[in-house]
This record gives structure tokens, C-alpha cells and sequence, in this order.
């Protein structure tokens, strides 16, 4: 009976064995992020589609109730990329670069596993980071052990240590909720303003790629 259960702990152990993982392919969730270097706070409601490699995300208003302010659609299979303000209807259209899912990247180097929440109600993360050798980290991304759901993100700008951002994901799901939130607004396809890639879009979507670069 002892080896049965050694065998079974042994055999768990291995299943959530610490190594790079891929989040769901589909995702509803929320997230907050706060820029040090900058000093602001956001609040986003965000779609991630892995198969279509699409994302967007809606920048959230708390000070009234929820109210979505801004629409942020990255659409990595046509290449673009819209930036809709939702109170004035303006809307910039840009070049949103290559797909960077969620996920941990090959080649990160394993930091740690902890748990987080009381008794009976923990969940154990997988903390990531892009340390190597020769310089130190500039991203530490946490993980759910057992599904991979993104949990927190740390990111250093390159040659810049003051500007830093703190994001946390929370409420999320595994699934999209509204798959019309992927439409391009009426007014992104009448008036749309090419432009480069705004820094508030290269930051949101920093979140699930995971770099400032394109």
C-alpha cells in the first residue's frame, strides 16, 4: 500500500513537472497593471484567441462603475491593429507585429513554486523569468501549476531599470465570452489614422506577449 502511494505522489509529480507551459487557447479575463515609471493605473477586460491569434482588450473606468473607455484589437493574422477610443470614436489603426502568445517561453529559467490563498482554497504557482547568465531579468511571469492561467506579470523596460510594470490577471476563464468583440469597429473601418504602434497598445499588449518589442 506505502508504494502505491509513493508511486502515485511520484507519478503527480511528474505530470506538473516545472517546465515552460502554454495558457488555454481561449481566455476571458480581467486585468490591472501599474506602471511605476509612469505612476498610472489601469484596468483592462480582455479576449484571447491563440488559434486566431487575436486579442483585445478594453480599458476599464472604475470611477462611475464599470465603463469601458478605450478598445484595444490586435489582429496578428491580418497584421493590424486598431486603437478605438470609445467615448470620442477616433480610432488609429497600426502594424501590431508578430503573435507572442501566453505563455512561458522555452528557455525561461525556473524561479520558484509557491501557493497562494488560505487552507483548503491555495493554488500553486510557477514563477518564470528571462535571467540568464550574463545579465539579469526583465521579465517574471507566474503561472498556474495545473493549467497555466497567467497569474501576474513583473516587467523591466530594457536599459531603463526606472520604468517598471506590475500586472495581475484575476477573474479569469477558459473560453471567449463574446466572440463579436473581435469586430473591427464600423468607425476603425470608415476613418481609421494609420499611424505607428501607439505606446499605451505596445504596453497592452506587452501583457500577453510578454515584450515591449514587436
Amino acid at each position: 500500500m506505502k508504494f502505491l502511494v509513493a508511486f502515485f505522489v511520484l507519478f503527480v509529480a511528474c505530470v506538473y513537472a516545472n517546465r515552460p507551459c502554454s495558457a488555454p487557447h481561449e481566455l476571458t479575463f480581467r486585468a490591472s497593471r501599474w506602471n511605476y515609471g509612469e505612476t498610472y493605473y489601469e484596468r483592462f477586460f480582455g479576449e484571447y484567441d491563440r488559434f486566431n491569434k487575436r486579442v483585445v482588450l478594453f480599458e476599464e473606468d472604475f470611477e462611475s462603475g464599470t465603463k469601458k473607455q478605450r478598445e484595444l484589437l490586435f489582429l496578428h493574422k491580418e497584421g493590424v491593429g486598431y486603437d478605438f477610443n470609445l467615448q470620442s470614436k477616433h480610432c488609429k489603426k497600426f502594424k501590431v507585429g508578430a503573435f507572442k502568445p501566453f505563455e512561458v517561453p522555452s528557455g525561461a529559467t525556473y524561479e520558484g513554486e509557491f501557493s497562494i490563498g488560505g487552507p483548503t482554497e491555495e493554488v500553486t504557482i510557477d514563477r518564470w523569468s528571462d535571467k540568464i547568465s550574463s545579465r539579469r531579468e526583465h521579465w517574471i511571469g507566474e503561472f498556474s501549476l495545473k493549467t497555466c492561467y497567467p497569474i501576474s506579470q513583473f516587467m523591466i523596460e530594457e536599459g531603463n531599470f526606472n520604468k517598471t510594470s506590475f500586472t495581475f490577471f484575476y477573474d479569469t476563464v477558459k473560453g471567449i465570452v463574446n466572440p463579436n468583440d473581435f469586430n473591427v469597429p464600423k468607425e476603425c473601418e470608415k476613418s481609421a489614422i494609420e499611424v505607428d504602434m501607439p505606446i499605451n497598445a505596445r504596453l497592452a499588449k506587452a501583457m500577453y506577449s510578454g515584450t515591449l518589442h514587436d
